[in-house]
């Protein structure tokens, strides 16, 4: 199932820990999905992605995107999990 029209509305922030190669790459642009597990994500929720050092700290360094699209219970797709296309929301990482 896929769900693409967004509301009208901003949804629930999720504050989620991303990996420093991972954390680059989309803030950078050159990545736009992120497989979740399934945390009741909807469209035009947002990501407040926070990048996680391998020490076990945050960096500091965030940014914020917006859900466009969620592919969800789908060959391809393990139960339980997620694919959330991502846009640009309103903040550039720090």
């Amino acid at each position: 199932m896929s769900t693409a029209t967004p509301p009208a509305v901003a949804g629930t922030v999720h504050d989620l820990r991303v990996r420093p190669e991972e954390f680059r790459s989309v803030d950078t642009g050159g990545r736009s999905v992120e497989l979740r597990w399934d945390a009741g994500y909807n469209v035009g929720d947002v990501l407040l992605l926070r990048e996680w050092s391998c020490r076990g700290v945050y960096t500091g360094r965030e940014c914020r995107r917006v859900v466009t699209h969620i592919v969800r219970g789908t060959d391809g797709i393990a139960p339980g999990w997620v694919a959330l296309s991502i846009g640009v929301a309103a903040e550039r990482a720090r």
